[in-house]
């Protein structure tokens, strides 16, 4: 029986050892496709900065100072900074804790951010140029809706609160000495509805994008049609190598960090070089979740990674740590062992 791969345009010998036929080259199949292991996320958030240029004060700067105007800036910021602050805060959270922390970069050999290409948010009257694509592990898909939802209200809350103190921000900036006093202009604040506009926190899931040889409606030799779907193959594991190294790269700066931490730490003076919770439960948290990010066979990595597990799960917590000089010493001996281990790793090739 034959079907197609994912849409890759090969075929699949659905025999007990799972084969695939590629151009008559038979090449055993030993991890799944990269549609069948992970969907394409994109996220983008967009703030006000409050932050407006002023033509006007620059030319009279430039003239007090005898400066050529053209090497001359003047920004004003329209608001106290800490009015504005909390859905810039809020976005970045969203960056730092899911995006950049559990999905994956989809670039290809040459380095190339992959998707669709540019793309723009629907629904909004200014041209607002879309997040990049990342990849996520299908079975991490639930966790990543939950998250986006909760980060959404918090955010818009937050954007909530500013229409609410909206005018009277306005009318505090207008104020002589707490405020721009005569750099104040109304015409440099938006309108309510435009300052809304303003606040952007969309998502968007899609399928990665299948190529099917099937798909090629001409005729064309077989070798052509070969080398097509072996440039693909070729193409979708330079994604996911690039990925691996990418989850490679984040588990030995985790793994480095708990351990130079672990070193450094005296609890006789624990403020000197503090052991923050952090440094173990970024670790952990990895590592629960690391089987899923890894989208290559490395069986040697695999194996460091098991006992790597195993190590962190026996250190029990970062106060145990604190307290168990021996547990402590012992654990830095593992982590700087499973250190070494990954940084030779094919995975990890090239990267230290």
């Amino acid at each position: 029986e034959v079907e197609s791969v994912c849409g890759i345009g090969v075929s699949v010998m659905l025999t007990n050892i799972n084969l695939l036929l590629i151009g008559g080259i038979i090449m055993s199949k030993t991890k799944t496709t990269l549609a069948e292991k992970c969907v394409k996320v994109q996220a983008t958030i967009k703030t006000y900065s409050g932050i407006k240029a002023d033509t006007e004060a620059k030319r009279e700067l430039a003239d007090n100072k005898n400066a050529d105007e053209t090497l001359v800036n003047v920004s004003k910021h329209l608001f106290d900074r800490d009015f504005l602050r909390e859905p810039t805060k809020i976005g970045k959270q969203f960056r730092n804790n899911v995006i950049y922390k559990r999905t994956l970069p989809w670039i290809d050999a040459d380095d190339r951010v992959l998707g669709e290409g540019t793309s723009y948010v629907a629904g909004t009257h200014r041209r607002v140029k879309g997040g990049e694509w990342r990849l996520l592990p299908a079975d991490q898909l639930e966790w990543f809706e939950q998250q986006v939802k909760e980060y959404q209200k918090r955010f818009f809350d937050e954007v909530d609160e500013i229409i609410d103190g909206y005018e009277d921000a306005i009318e505090e900036a207008e104020q002589k000495h707490t405020g721009l006093g005569d750099l104040f202009n109304r015409l440099d604040y938006p309108s309510v509805d435009d300052l809304r506009a303003r606040y952007i926190f969309e998502y968007e899931i899609g399928i990665i994008n299948e190529f099917n040889s099937g798909d090629i409606r001409v005729q064309i030799d077989e070798d052509v049609r070969a080398n097509i779907v072996a440039n693909e193959l070729a193409k979708e594991k330079s994604i996911k190598q690039n990925a691996d190294s990418h989850t490679a790269k984040k588990l030995v700066g985790l793994v480095e960090n708990l351990a130079d931490r672990l070193d450094a730490f005296d609890p006789k003076n624990p403020s000197k070089n503090p052991l923050r919770d952090s440094s173990y439960d970024n670790l952990r948290d990895l590592l629960d979740v690391v089987d899923s990010y890894l989208l290559t066979d490395d069986d040697n990595l695999q194996k460091t990674i098991k006992t790597l597990r195993k190590d962190i799960v026996k250190a029990k917590s970062q106060s145990d740590l604190k307290k168990d000089g021996k547990t402590r010493k012992a654990t830095v001996k593992k982590l700087r062992k499973a250190e070494k281990e990954i940084k030779v790793s094919d995975t990890a090739k090239g990267l230290f």
